[in-house]
C-alpha cells in the first residue's frame, strides 16, 4: 500500500470508486501537510466529493468557508480494511488535541 500523488481536493474525480483511506491538508512549497485522515468503506471518490462540497468533517468545511477551495489538497491509499488502516494512522500520528499531526480529527477510531 502506498499513497497516491497529491491533488487538489477540488479535483476529487481523480480518486477511485473503491475503498481505502485518504488525507486532506495543505500543500506549500512542495510539501503536503495532512490535517485530516478519513476512511471510505466503498468509495474514496464519494467521500472526497462530500468533503469538497462541505458535507464532511467540520474543520474541513470551516476551512473551505474561509479560504479558496483550491487551497486544500488530498491523497489516498487503497486498503482492503479501511477502518483498521485509518485507526493505525491515527494511532501512529495522533490527533490535534494531543499535539498530533491530524489536527482536524477529533477522536481516535476503533480497530475492528
Amino acid at each position: 500500500m502506498r499513497w497516491s500523488n497529491v491533488f487538489s481536493l477540488a479535483n476529487f474525480d481523480f480518486a477511485p470508486s473503491e475503498g481505502g483511506v485518504y488525507e486532506i491538508g495543505t500543500f506549500r512549497k512542495g510539501v503536503f501537510q495532512p490535517e485530516y485522515v478519513g476512511k471510505a468503506d466503498k468509495s474514496i471518490h464519494s467521500r472526497l466529493e462530500a468533503h469538497a462540497n462541505g458535507r464532511g468533517n467540520q474543520s474541513v468545511r470551516e476551512y473551505l468557508d474561509i479560504h479558496q477551495r483550491s487551497h486544500l489538497y488530498a491523497r489516498f491509499m487503497r486498503a482492503a480494511d479501511p477502518q483498521t488502516t485509518e485507526a493505525n494512522l491515527l494511532d501512529k500520528f495522533g490527533i490535534g488535541r494531543d499535539g498530533g499531526s491530524y489536527t482536524y480529527n477529533r477522536r481516535y477510531e476503533r480497530k475492528q
